[in-house]
């Protein structure tokens, strides 16, 4: 992984809950998603979700599950940048940051409160 000066900020979360993209907007309404990442197979879902978020769905290559290649490459073309990652590999919903210190893996709260969310 290539030193990140700006840590990316990844929201993974498991088609089931991309596909009620509604409330899951609602629950992103905070942050700046840049784009909605989708796994092989769950484009669908991330199109949903993409469309009420505002941003571009796209495919890529890999189970886009923490610590696969994948995701690393998204971390370092979102320098600074909150990404939306579907993916059928992630079983509940979290958050995932990447820098110059590493990987850093909570879970995410997709209720109304966020604030104890990691930054």
């Amino acid at each position: 992984m290539s030193d990140l000066q700006c840590a990316a900020r990844l929201l993974l979360v498991p088609p089931f809950e991309a596909s009620n993209g509604g409330a899951l907007a609602g629950s992103f309404r905070l942050e700046r998603v840049a784009a909605v990442y989708a796994a092989a197979g769950d484009l669908e879902a991330a199109r949903q979700l993409a469309t009420r978020l505002q941003v571009r769905a796209r495919q890529t290559s890999g189970a886009l599950e923490p610590g696969d290649d994948a995701l690393t490459e998204l971390a370092d073309r979102h320098r600074g940048e909150s990404v939306v990652v579907v993916s059928g590999g992630v079983v509940s919903p979290c958050v995932v940051l990447v820098d110059g210190d590493g990987w850093n893996v909570a879970p995410l709260s997709l209720g109304a409160d966020r604030a104890d969310q990691p930054s």
